[in-house]
C-alpha cells in the first residue's frame, strides 16, 4: 500500500479502479477490495513484484517509481523504529490541564498536537549515517509526524476525559 502498510492475500486481480483479493485464511467467497491508486505493488508468493503504481510522466509533477519505493521504505522505518512516549504523557497533561477550563478547554489538546506537528522527527542516529534518499527521509518524517500528532491527541482525550470526570466528581461533593 502506499502507506507503508502490507496486506497478506491469497490470490488477487488487477482491475480499472480496484484490485480485488481474497485475505489470507478466508473463505473462497470472502472477498475484498481496495482503491488501485492506494497500492504501490503486488508481490505473489512466487518473489517477482507487480508495480501497480503508474505515474503520469506527461507533466513530470508526480514522483517516480524509484521515489515512492524510498518514501514508503521511510515510512516502515517509522512504523518499525519511532517511540516517544513523552508524546503521549505530554498529551495526558495538557488534556488534564486544560480541562480545568471545562468546555473551553476543549481545543487545548488539539492545539496542542497541531503545535506539536510542525516539527518533524529525525532519523535515529544510527540511521543517519547512511545515505538516504530525500523520498526516503520525507516519507520518514510524515509518518513518525503523524504517529506524534496521534499519540499527543490520544493522551490529550484521556487527560480531558479524567480532568473533566474528576471536576465533575468534586462538584458533586
Amino acid at each position: 500500500m502506499l502507506n507503508g502498510k502490507e496486506k497478506r492475500y491469497m490470490n488477487y486481480q488487477v482491475q480499472d479502479e480496484y484490485i480485488v483479493f481474497q485475505p489470507e485464511a478466508k473463505p473462497d467467497s470472502w472477498k475484498k477490495r481496495v482503491d488501485r491508486f492506494n497500492v504501490f505493488s503486488i508481490t505473489p508468493d512466487n518473489g517477482a513484484e507487480v508495480v501497480v503504481y503508474n505515474p503520469d510522466t506527461t507533466e513530470g509533477l508526480e514522483p517516480t517509481v524509484l521515489e515512492v519505493r524510498d518514501f514508503i521504505a521511510g515510512e516502515k522505518l517509522a512504523m518499525a523504529e519511532y517511540r516517544k512516549p513523552l508524546n503521549l504523557i505530554s498529551g495526558v497533561g495538557v488534556g488534564l490541564g486544560s480541562s480545568m477550563a471545562a468546555f473551553y478547554g476543549i481545543p487545548g489538546p488539539v492545539v496542542y498536537s497541531a503545535i506539536l506537528g510542525r516539527v518533524s522527527p529525525k532519523l535515529p542516529a544510527d540511521k543517519r549515517a547512511e545515505i538516504h534518499s530525500e523520498s526516503f527521509v520525507a516519507g520518514y518524517q510524515k509518518k513518525a509526524r503523524t504517529m506524534k500528532i496521534n499519540q499527543s491527541l490520544l493522551g490529550g482525550g484521556i487527560g480531558f476525559t479524567v480532568g473533566i470526570a474528576t471536576l465533575l466528581i468534586l462538584a458533586a461533593d
